[in-house]
């Protein structure tokens, strides 16, 4: 019984709760500021990928290859995010080199430490830790400026926690995730389920944000 709640959750739930956030999004996209519309093109791409990889994975093809580059796809739409939301020079020059130290990381990486077929354990850990050093930041910068709105009234900040709630959460699932494989496999669905939730709750604390944008506009 377990084994069918958790196949359901993971595979239906999780993967089309991305749809929440894009349904809420989608109203008046044209006139969103430029952060909002970046972060929206993540969501596009992560419940594409999701739901590919996921097809693949029913079909029995293996989907590891797949989340190496799905990886580097996800840092590069959200370092973007991040620069439009810091606009400042010097912020926006080390999220330049982030990315280029990023994507030469990952090739290094699976040319020499983690090949194709092996889950990028670093290159997945290092997004992780890198996404949640922005999401720091910003809420560093946002303690330094006197609010116009209050904190639940503006839609950067659910973007933010949304974002930090789930690379927080899923940092060590990323970091030892070819451990977890050698896990019986209950444990390996409970942790699967963990992150599973976390995605989720990025997700819907994302279109929580796109909705108070709606009502400020």
């Amino acid at each position: 019984m377990f084994d069918y709640y958790s196949y359901y959750f993971t595979t239906f739930i999780v993967i089309w709760s991305v749809i929440i956030p894009i349904a809420v999004g989608a109203y008046r996209f044209k006139h969103k500021p430029a952060p909002s519309k970046a972060l929206y093109y993540f969501l596009l791409y992560s419940g594409m990928c999701d739901i590919i990889l996921s097809v693949l994975n029913d079909f029995g093809f293996n989907t590891v290859p797949g989340l190496h580059f799905y990886t580097v796809g996800e840092f590069f739409l959200l370092s973007f995010f991040f620069k439009l939301l810091f606009n400042k020079i010097k912020k926006t020059r080390v999220i330049y080199i982030l990315c280029g130290l990023f994507i030469i990381l990952a090739a290094i990486n699976l040319a020499f430490f983690q090949p194709l077929y092996t889950f990028s354990t670093y290159t997945r850990s290092l997004e992780a830790l890198l996404m949640i050093a922005y999401c720091f930041v910003y809420f560093e910068n946002e303690s330094r400026i006197k609010q116009p709105l209050r904190w639940e009234k503006k839609p950067n900040n659910w973007f933010v926690t949304g974002l930090l709630a789930y690379f927080g959460g899923a940092f060590f699932f990323f970091l030892f995730s070819n451990v977890i494989t050698t896990l019986p496999n209950i444990t390996q669905q409970l942790i699967w389920d963990i992150h599973g939730v976390c995605q989720t709750a990025m997700y819907i604390l994302i279109a929580i944000g796109y909705r108070h944008e709606r009502r400020n506009g």
